[in-house]
């Protein structure tokens, strides 16, 4: 049971990592285009 919670948790964990990734890398690209207009 401790190894399957284990491996949910590891899953849970690099789906929300790759979650936050996408986010910072949208971010950094609309201020990338914001940048440019100006």
């Amino acid at each position: 049971i401790g190894a399957v919670n284990l491996t949910i948790l590891h899953n849970f964990l690099h789906i929300l990592l790759h979650q936050i990734n996408l986010k910072s890398t949208t971010v950094e690209y609309r201020g990338e285009n914001a940048a440019r207009i100006k």
